[in-house]
């Protein structure tokens, strides 16, 4: 299977999800859930612009595949993942800093 890219808008934020499910799979049948997934996720407009998981607007990430499956869906997973952490200190201040601008 090849890499399946998603978009969705994450707090005005577009957003790229490449998502490939098996990117290291496993040779027993059985363990098939534990196949190593690999997403890659960018944001697009604005482009490169920050976001609670990179403060560069690109991430990759390896996961087992039924790890992320278990959210839904691929882009469903890193939306969690998104808002879990905007709603961390450091996002929140980075807001806050966006916002007032800088002098320095």
């Amino acid at each position: 299977m090849d890499y399946v890219t998603q978009y969705f808008t994450w707090q005005n934020i577009k957003i790229a999800v490449r998502f490939h499910p098996n990117r290291f799979p496993v040779s027993n049948q059985e363990k098939a859930g534990d196949a190593i997934a690999h997403l890659e996720i960018k944001t697009m407009e604005p482009l490169n612009a920050p976001i609670p998981i990179t403060e560069t607007g690109y991430k990759l990430h390896f996961a087992p595949k039924d790890a992320i499956l278990a959210y839904g869906t691929p882009v469903d997973f890193v939306k969690e993942w998104l808002n879990v952490q905007g709603r961390s200190k450091l996002w929140q201040a980075h807001l806050e800093r966006s916002r007032q601008g800088e002098l320095f």
